[in-house]
């Protein structure tokens, strides 16, 4: 046997043995404690509570309300530009180029305010979507919290990763009736700040 063999022998023996001395010194040690409480289950269907959910309805509601707005908005502003635009053009050869280049100024100014007034509100929009967003979810956890802790139940899974589970395990009626009891409305405010 060569000198590298020899020397990979004797280690691989000091580390059997110290592995060993260590497994029984773990077995004459405290046993780990195994003090889990046993898990409490309830399932909650997150697309039920946005069907029935009176606060959810609220923001729905409010949101598409926002959203047509926010739509007819910007059709005014393209159906307006480009009713300009089309005279501009029809301008174009009847006017002299200072007065053809002042109109197509003013369409550009025009322009660049309606995109920045559209860009304001979209903004708006969507930090109040983020903003009702995180009411809803906040008064959701709050009913299932409330729910969780009279029924002791200690995790709460969402139905749409449960593959089984008893009926007595739902919690979603309960939390609906919690949260339509709490708050029934929330408010959908996307004005651009000035």
């Amino acid at each position: 046997m060569n000198k590298l063999n020899k020397f990979m022998l004797v280690l691989a023996v000091v580390m059997l043995g110290a592995f060993s001395n260590q497994a029984n010194a773990q077995e004459k040690a405290a046993p780990i404690s195994t003090d889990i409480p046993p898990a409490i289950v309830g399932v909650i269907d997150f697309v039920q509570i946005e069907k029935e959910a009176t606060i959810y309805q609220s923001y729905i509601k409010q949101k598409i309300a926002e959203d047509t707005k926010l739509k007819a908005r910007k059709k005014a502003m393209e159906t307006e530009l480009n009713k300009k635009g089309e005279e501009i053009e029809k301008q174009k050869n009847l006017v002299s180029k200072e007065a053809f280049d002042k109109m197509v100024g003013e369409y550009k100014a025009l322009a660049k305010k309606y995109d920045l007034e559209l860009r304001g509100k979209t903004e708006a929009y969507l930090k109040a979507i983020e903003a009702s967003i995180i009411t809803l979810n906040r008064a959701t956890l709050s009913a299932t919290e409330e729910i969780s802790s009279s029924k002791n139940i200690n995790l709460v899974l969402p139905r749409k990763s449960t593959v089984f589970f008893l009926p007595a395990m739902n919690i979603t009626d309960d939390v609906i009736a919690i949260m339509n009891k709490k708050s029934t409305k929330i408010t959908f405010n996307p004005e651009a700040k000035k």
